[in-house]
């Protein structure tokens, strides 16, 4: 087995060595085809990625301990290696205009070309059309994400796929399911949360790339989250019906938004993630820049067609404000895609009333009994999923949900 690696430490901050070399290529950063360099670069490799010949690690498990750190720390190594040493790995932060990358800490992307089960996968994905992308990130309890999975194939007879991002605790266990319909587009460190940070909206960028790059096939793109689960049948019909139509583009004076905008920058008693958001000199820029008004909405539920994904990659995509963000805790899955949208758009219902999933939190002061609570659901009818299910195996009604037919 084959793949790409590309590591990244967040905290890592740049030498006084190459503070100046970095300051002199900010705008080729910006641009993301300029690395930052670490101490241990040699002066060979500086030179191959300055002409953007840069070859990420291939890594493969017949590799030899010595030449696996020979790899990873492109110096000497020690003889002895250990798979800590292999999850702390230092290499430099690239950006370059052929891979998306993260500043997020030790994300590895694999090659697009490559599926984690069989390389040669791809051409099936390509050649297939889907309904819907499941896309889902995940950091415990396997049987909990197995829960998930085996949930989502008995409620989704259309054709699709899930995405995975975990964290390398849970790699192999994935592995070992060996579902035809998986595909782990990355893995993450365990150690590093991604929770409350703008790192975990990146994990879906990541699979939207996923898509682009490898030209699959799709009509709906479902954000998912680990303790959601469904309890009615997926159909098209349902997803048509409930999912919000554009009306006409949203114009937006400057003077309309300037009032806003002041009115929200002074509000000293905004909501948490609005707070840390005007925290973060860059994103915020960006928003004014672009007329943003914000909106937070969970993202569990929603479901965008693939041209509004193509949109939302492409518009955060070249914001670099994964790159460049000055305050990276603030949660932009929740807040970007409805901030977005709402701002660009006229649609016909509040964005922010839009999910297929319902939040039963309310209801189990009140009903304690997983028969009654998911029965009342149910016969909601805008709803498909529910959440926080517990990832807890045993949990009852995660165990009520498992058994249900239909």
């Amino acid at each position: 087995m084959t793949f790409k690696t590309i590591n990244i430490n967040l905290f890592q901050k740049p030498s006084l060595n190459n503070k100046l070399f970095i300051q002199k290529n900010k705008q080729n950063v910006l641009n993301k085809s300029i690395p930052q360099f670490n101490k241990s670069l040699s002066q060979t490799n500086r030179q191959h990625i300055l002409n953007k010949s840069i070859v990420t690690p291939q890594f493969n498990k017949s590799i030899s301990q010595t030449n696996r750190q020979n790899i990873l720390n492109k110096s000497k190594v020690p003889s002895q290696i250990n798979k800590q040493n292999i999850l702390n790995q230092k290499l430099p932060i690239y950006f370059n205009k052929q891979t998306m990358l993260s500043n997020s800490p030790l994300i590895n992307n694999f090659n697009s070309q490559n599926n984690i089960y069989n390389k040669n996968n791809i051409g099936k994905y390509k050649n297939n059309k889907y309904d819907i992308i499941f896309g889902l990130t995940c950091h415990e309890n396997i049987l909990c994400v197995k829960d998930l999975i085996d949930n989502i194939n008995k409620f989704c007879k259309l054709p699709h796929l899930i995405l995975i991002s975990c964290t390398n605790n849970l790699y192999e266990d994935i592995l070992k399911l060996n579902y035809e319909n998986i595909i782990i587009t990355n893995i993450r460190d365990i150690k590093y949360s991604i929770w409350g940070r703008i790192d975990l909206f990146y994990q879906h960028i990541i699979n939207m790339e996923y898509l682009i790059k490898n030209n699959i096939n799709y009509t709906y793109y479902w954000f998912l989250a680990s303790n959601e689960l469904f309890i009615k049948p997926i159909k098209l019909e349902f997803i048509e019906k409930n999912m919000f139509k554009i009306i006409k583009n949203r114009h937006v004076t400057d003077e309309e938004y300037n009032i806003w905008y002041n009115n929200f920058i002074n509000n000293k008693n905004d909501w948490s993630w609005f707070m840390n958001l005007k925290r973060d000199i860059y994103s915020i820029k960006f928003f004014k820049e672009n007329k943003i008004f914000t909106r937070g909405m969970q993202h569990e539920g929603l479901v965008l067609d693939n041209n509004m994904i193509n949109e939302i990659y492409n518009v955060y995509n070249r914001s670099n404000i994964n790159i460049l963000s000055t305050n990276r805790n603030w949660i932009a899955e929740e807040i970007f895609i409805s901030s977005y949208i709402y701002s660009k758009y006229i649609l016909d219902k509040d964005i922010l009333q839009y999910t297929c999933r319902y939040n039963y939190n309310n209801e189990l002061n009140k009903i304690s009994e997983p028969k009654l609570l998911i029965e009342k659901i149910y016969n909601m009818e805008n709803f498909l999923s529910i959440k926080p299910v517990k990832r807890d195996y045993n949990n009852p009604i995660r165990k009520y949900i498992r058994e249900m037919n239909y």
